[in-house]
């Protein structure tokens, strides 16, 4: 039995890499996402973007109980 060797070109290596790299780009979005919409959240309360009275900002929620 012979083993035959295969020659991947520059574009190749770059096919075969891409969904690695996507998969990663959407699981860091996935992390980063919660902390970007509190942000978001915060920033709009405080510039009365949103009524405060019906979205308080995150960092005036109460704490959870136990706390």
């Amino acid at each position: 039995m012979s083993l035959v060797t295969a020659k991947l070109t520059e574009e190749q290596i770059r096919e075969l890499k891409a969904p690695a790299q996507r998969e990663r780009l959407f699981r860091s979005i996935s992390y980063f996402s919660p902390l970007l919409l509190l942000l978001l959240w915060e920033v709009a309360s405080q510039l009365n973007v949103i009524d405060r009275r019906f979205f308080r900002r995150p960092a005036r929620l109460p704490a959870p109980p136990g706390r």
